[in-house]
């Protein structure tokens, strides 16, 4: 075979395998286009649609919009009880028979507490009458801070650990010279609770003089 006859047989082989690609992908657009054939794009799309109209149907509102507001009723508010017997209580009492001018004359606080917090600081402030002085503690639970003897006015007591309760601290004051009739001693308690400082309501007593 020449070299004319090799070159018109390449050419041949050519035209045909172009003719064979052009008449394959002739037949795959045809069978695209065929009633069978399902495009998947068209698929999605439908079930949306059917989606929606089914939404639409059921009278269901779109996620865009907004609801209308409810209205929850609300009841009055609930107290808040406090545990029964809780917080520091105080009490006083005083000598029997009254005072005499220049004689001591005892006084005698207690405590008693139920809380459920432990007392972390205990102090008690007196407020004694015009003309009469601080002599000693005479009894009970000691404090560690002690009036001096011979304060007037506002005695305080501080106790660095705070004794078990109940307890009870007695304490004598002497009228003085000019002290007469009915004398009132007043006082209050102020303590913690690992928090803020708390106070007992302040507790007044009267002392009478005794009879001549």
């Amino acid at each position: 075979m020449n070299k004319s006859a090799v070159m018109g047989f390449l050419a041949g082989v050519l035209v045909l395998a172009a003719v064979v690609g052009l008449y394959g992908a002739s037949k795959r657009q045809d069978k695209l286009r065929t009633p069978g054939h399902i495009n998947a794009t068209a698929t999605k799309d439908q079930v949306a649609a059917s989606e929606e109209s089914t939404e639409a149907d059921n009278g269901l509102k779109p996620l865009g919009e907004k609801l209308p507001p409810v209205n929850v009723p609300t009841g009055p508010p609930v107290a808040k009880l406090e545990p029964k017997g809780s917080g520091l209580k105080m009490a006083r009492s005083a000598a029997s028979g009254g005072y005499r001018v220049g004689q001591a004359f005892d006084i005698s606080v207690s405590f008693e507490y139920e809380g459920p917090d432990r007392v972390t600081a205990l102090a008690l402030v007196e407020r004694t009458p015009e003309g009469w002085s601080f002599l000693e503690v005479s009894g009970g639970a000691k404090p560690v801070i002690v009036p001096g003897k011979g304060a007037a006015g506002e005695l305080t007591f501080v106790w660095v650990q705070v004794p078990a309760f109940p307890c009870t601290l007695s304490y004598r004051i002497v009228p003085g010279p000019d002290v007469t009739g009915p004398q009132e001693v007043q006082g209050q308690a102020v303590y913690r609770q690992l928090g803020p400082e708390q106070r007992t309501e302040t507790l007044k007593s009267v002392v009478s003089s005794a009879a001549p």
